[in-house]
């Protein structure tokens, strides 16, 4: 019996594999390159096409493209990795936070979050200079080359908001006093801004509107006690940013004919929406569509409507006033170019009778006699 353990022994022994050390290869594991991303800038108003950074990420194939989608449409990641502004954007509290997704080889979606935020040591107000004869800039108040201030509108902090610094080159040689005068400052709306008389500090005291006041102009001025004006009065401009604070809406409730026999492509109505924020950006940039279509037959897509000019149009076949006498739309508008806020309005539209139908008898035969 001895024996034979002693065989069994011997074939585990040749048989079993060397104890060897090996150092273990590295395993690639798709996804992004960091836990988190966090991009600097120098401003809290970020204009469009500023390039933000560069995102990293792998699949663990041979591929450098990728496609990219984020929570925040106003950014936009090309598909090297590139982070961009897409749309104007104001760094609320000096940040902003959001999301970037990606996919693997295998159709898995990844996800890490970002956040953009100023550097706290560029988070300067900027200092507005008394222009000086020689400088070339005073022929005229009109005429000085004093670059305007910006003050984001519903903008939030503890107010009164630090926006900027009037200065005096005369405050290293004698002692100057500051004070403002004019529409926001001591005329209607009394208090808006206000100054501090000894470090020239100008400060908003509460949020501003921008569809109430789009620009304020008052005029600063640098005295010497009991010596008079040191220096011409300054025109002072502050431009009140816009924000998308005001969603599209429509003033009416749309009504209109469509015959039964009205070609496919012909307008039906036309529908505008409304937007109080500032013309021309993309706070106000409205996109239409048809949300319902009440009744759903004979498709649900009997009419189309264009995004960019409200247009209604019939695009289905079957209008029929017997079966389906009136439609009814729910149109929307939405804001930054559709993906922003939204309003709605109903359109009516009420399917007149063609000459579609024969003549018929009511009787089989008629009896002459």
């Amino acid at each position: 019996m001895g024996s034979i353990w002693f065989v069994i022994w011997c074939i585990l022994t040749v048989f079993q594999p060397p104890n060897l050390v090996t150092a273990e290869e590295p395993v690639c594991v798709p996804g992004f390159q960091s836990d988190q991303l966090t991009f600097s800038v120098t401003r809290n108003y970020l204009t469009r096409g500023t390039v933000l950074g560069k995102v990293g990420f792998t699949d663990c194939t041979d591929r450098t493209r990728f496609l990219f989608d984020t929570s925040d449409k106003r950014f936009v990641v090309k598909t090297d990795g590139v982070l961009m502004v897409k749309r104007a954007v104001y760094l609320h509290e000096g940040h902003h936070d959001f999301f970037i997704h990606s996919w693997d080889s295998q159709g898995l979606k990844l996800t890490i979050p970002v956040s953009v935020s100023m550097n706290a040591a560029d988070a300067q107000v900027p200092v507005l200079q008394f222009p000086k004869p020689g400088e070339g800039l005073r022929r005229r108040k009109r005429d000085w080359v004093i670059p305007p201030l910006s003050v984001t509108e519903n903008k939030r902090g503890t107010y009164p908001l630090n926006v900027a610094q009037i200065r005096s080159s005369d405050d290293k040689l004698r002692k100057i006093f500051y004070s403002i005068t004019g529409p926001g400052a001591d005329l209607p709306p009394v208090g808006r801004f206000t100054l501090d008389r000894e470090t020239g500090n100008l400060y908003v005291t509460q949020p501003l509107d921008r569809e109430e006041i789009a620009l304020y102009l008052f005029e600063a001025h640098a005295m010497v006690d009991g010596a008079g004006q040191a220096e011409d009065p300054m025109e002072i401009i502050v431009i009140v940013i816009d924000q998308n604070d005001n969603k599209p809406y429509f003033t009416v409730e749309y009504n209109a004919n469509v015959a039964e026999a009205t070609a496919i492509g012909t307008e039906v109505v036309k529908v505008e929406a409304k937007d109080d924020d500032e013309p021309g950006t993309d706070n106000s940039e409205l996109r239409y569509r048809i949300l319902n279509q009440d009744p759903p037959l004979p498709t649900d897509n009997m009419f189309e409507i264009n995004p960019i000019t409200g247009s209604i149009r019939v695009t289905g076949r079957g209008l029929d006033r017997e079966k389906y006498p009136q439609y009814t739309l729910t149109v929307q508008a939405a804001d930054m170019a559709g993906e922003g806020l939204t309003g709605q309005t109903k359109v009516i539209l009420t399917v007149t009778d063609s000459n579609d139908n024969a003549p018929v008898f009511t009787q089989s035969s008629v009896s002459m006699k």
